[in-house]
């Protein structure tokens, strides 16, 4: 397919020395609005060196450079109009002045002629100018309506207001921004006239400047029966709105011109790319060149004003990652931070901290005995035993609290009594072992071990005399 599409460009290009003729690139309009974003399309026509349309050429042959871009965006679609199954909206302009009723037959059959061969999908429309500028039938699929309307023209004017007649044709059109509008996005203005002027309101200069703004060529077919000057009035307004400029000598050669205007309407590409410039609502530059092996060969730009919006995707993906960022950075901080050592308060009275022992020092100044948990989820505690009676359980209201789901709520009691300490099952669930046998109740001796669950707690007793926790 690239090999076609190149051969079929050098075919295009290799009448060009021997008639002394430019192949050219026209770029008539951009689309880049909020519903299609970033899908951006762009209308233009090429034009063979021999004046007539370009062979069909593939996407790899044309690469757009917008505002900012040094390597070309990749062209997703480039497609004559006819392959593409889109259509066209023209609007025909004639002059109805008396200068024109030589050939007021030939126009009127050349005109219904030629929007009669427009496509199924073409719309079309007629504007004509004398005296004032008249819109004689509104752009619309119904061809055949807008064709009887257009035939109806009587050349009779005694003025020939051709900018007038023009900017009428361009009002004709809808706006850019307009809504739900069905009309096909390419456009064309094809003008038959003998370029005279004799009083407009508007003037060369407002004409060209709407229809460059509207992305509007104007493709001119020029045919005068006094003089001959102002034909060039028309090639101007055809080169500098990106349109095509036809003589037609006689009056017979109007419906030919016509004929090779609606194929080069036909022949307009249609380009499809990713647009990479910001939806800001400011004036960009967007240019369409034609290459061969990075050779431009042909380039044509226009400044184009892209929609103002605020694109919510983006937006939510840039605060998915600015929370995931931040979730990352919170648990970071969580896990990496210095942890300051825990509280640890005194078992029996909860008032001093313990930075190693579960009781302060005056508890275990008043203790004869102590539980030390050998096994179990608190391993390593050592519990002072003070006062008359100690409770022993996993409920919050034990002086003796033990982490283990195999102990009940209150599990054991230790009564002491003059130096006494005897353990008291309390309707446990799995009993109290002493040196590993069950028993309801018993005195503890220096050394015993206690099985409450699956804990383990030593029985130490203090030997008389010693003082403090050295014991321990």
């Amino acid at each position: 397919m690239r090999t076609v599409s190149r051969l079929a460009l050098a075919l295009a290009l290799l009448p060009c020395a021997a008639l002394a003729a430019s192949p050219q690139l026209f770029v008539h309009r951009v689309q880049i609005d909020r519903s299609s974003w970033p899908r951006a399309r762009g209308y233009l026509t090429l034009v063979s060196a021999s004046g007539g349309p370009m062979p069909a050429l593939g996407p790899d042959l044309f690469r757009v450079y917008e505002t900012g871009q040094k390597a070309g965006s990749k062209i997703l679609k480039a497609e004559t109009l006819d392959a593409a199954g889109e259509g066209a909206s023209v609007l025909l302009v004639l002059q109805a002045s008396g200068a024109m009723a030589p050939l007021a037959a030939e126009l009127s059959q050349a005109a219904s002629g030629f929007i009669a061969s427009l496509g199924a999908k073409d719309v079309a429309g007629c504007v004509s100018y004398g005296d004032s500028a008249e819109l004689v039938a509104p752009l619309s699929f119904d061809k055949a309506d807008v064709a009887r309307k257009c035939g109806t023209i009587a050349f009779n004017a005694k003025s020939f207001l051709l900018y007038d007649g023009l900017m009428r044709a361009i009002a004709a059109f809808p706006p850019d921004d307009a809504r739900g509008n069905p009309l096909p996005g390419a456009r064309a203005v094809v003008l038959v006239a003998d370029g005279r002027d004799n009083g407009s309101a508007a003037d060369i200069e407002t004409v060209v400047g709407e229809a460059r703004k509207r992305g509007i060529p104007v493709h001119a077919v020029g045919h005068s029966e006094v003089e001959q000057e102002p034909l060039a009035q028309l090639a101007q307004i055809s080169v500098r709105t990106s349109g095509t400029y036809r003589p037609a000598p006689a009056p017979t050669d109007v419906l030919g011109a016509l004929s090779a205007v609606r194929d080069l309407v036909h022949f307009e590409y249609l380009l499809e790319w990713k647009t990479e410039l910001p939806h800001d609502g400011k004036d960009h530059r967007v240019e369409i060149a034609l290459q061969v092996d990075s050779n431009t060969l042909l380039q044509s730009a226009l400044t184009v004003r892209t929609p103002r919006f605020l694109d919510w995707l983006r937006v939510a993906a840039f605060a998915a990652l600015a929370l995931v960022a931040l979730t990352a950075s919170a648990a970071i901080f969580y896990f990496a931070r210095k942890r300051p050592h825990p509280v640890r308060r005194c078992a029996l009275c909860h008032k001093k901290q313990m930075p190693e022992w579960d009781a302060c020092p005056r508890c275990l100044e008043e203790a004869q005995a102590l539980f030390l948990v050998q096994k179990g989820l608190d391993k390593g505690k050592r519990f002072p035993l003070l006062g008359k009676s100690v409770s022993l359980g996993s409920g919050p209201d034990n002086v003796i609290r033990l982490a283990d789901g195999a102990v009940s709520g209150k599990h054991a009691g230790l009564s002491i009594e003059a130096g006494r300490f005897e353990i008291v099952d309390l309707g446990s669930r799995n009993g109290v072992l002493v040196n590993g046998r069950k028993t309801p109740r018993r005195l503890l001796e220096d050394g015993d071990v206690i099985t409450l669950g699956v804990t383990e707690l030593k029985f130490e007793r203090r030997t008389p005399g010693e003082a403090g926790p050295a014991r321990w």
